[in-house]
């Protein structure tokens, strides 16, 4: 079963930020995939990045993975995910991060679509994916059938699903566990072509690049045999030199 927690969903406050506030339709239910690959961005890193204040234009309902799902706004508010979906749709981005169990994260998946299309009273001819407001290829592992989940076995495993009750609710305690939470500092502009990034404190055996402009929300900085990287907020490492990246503090 998977479970919704709703421990970091944002403040009215803080929704009105990244959202056109509520007032959603919700006549559809909107599936994403985030298009994220590094070991670590889970759904609880991308929940924490829209609590903590996500440098992109983008907002969504829900995230998952292969552990849990995390709900960051109400399902009335108009989230930016999808254009002209925007005020009529509530949207699931699905984590496609290396280290995940993509089988469970599309079991996940299947159990959130059918615990909302339910609750919702959405028919399941209205659940769609991004492509279907502005053309653009996402789902993409859906789209192309990663581990054999097409978006066609993705659509019967929800129609399944519909008549269970297989969801958990996990109530937004008075106070969010500080623990988990990273404390944000601030962001770095990256300021030349192709940066290297590391999932660990390293300078070896880079894990990809960021293009020039990216913009990335730091949460510590750690010295690495005699320089400094900055920690992102989803657990990745970068330099912190001046001649390659711009800080700006919180």
């Amino acid at each position: 079963m998977v479970t919704i927690d709703k421990t970091y969903m944002l403040t009215a406050e803080e929704a009105k930020k990244v959202t056109y506030g509520t007032g959603n339709t919700k006549e559809f239910l909107c599936i994403h995939t985030t298009d994220n690959y590094k070991e670590g961005a889970k759904a609880l890193n991308h929940a924490l990045l829209q609590k903590n204040g996500n440098s992109r234009q983008a907002s969504w309902h829900y995230q998952v993975d292969d552990i849990k799902a995390y709900q960051s706004f109400s399902n009335n508010h108009r989230c930016w995910h999808a254009g002209s979906g925007n005020n009529k749709s509530i949207a699931i981005e699905i984590c496609v991060d290396k280290g995940s169990d993509w089988n469970k994260t599309m079991r996940n998946a299947v159990q959130l679509a059918a615990k909302i299309l339910k609750d919702e009273k959405i028919p399941i001819s209205k659940m769609v994916q991004h492509n279907y407001f502005t053309g653009k290829n996402c789902p993409r592992d859906i789209r192309e059938g990663k581990g054999g989940w097409t978006w066609k076995k993705f659509v019967a495993e929800v129609k399944k699903e519909l008549n269970k009750s297989s969801v958990t609710q996990v109530s937004k305690p008075n106070k969010p566990s500080k623990p988990t939470q990273p404390k944000v500092i601030g962001t770095i502009k990256v300021l030349v072509d192709d940066l290297n990034y590391y999932n660990g404190p390293r300078w070896s055996k880079p894990t990809g690049t960021v293009d020039k402009n990216t913009v990335l929300t730091i949460v510590g900085k750690v010295k690495v045999d005699g320089a400094y990287q900055y920690k992102t907020i989803i657990g990745n490492y970068i330099t912190a030199s001046s001649k390659y990246v711009k800080f700006t503090a919180k």
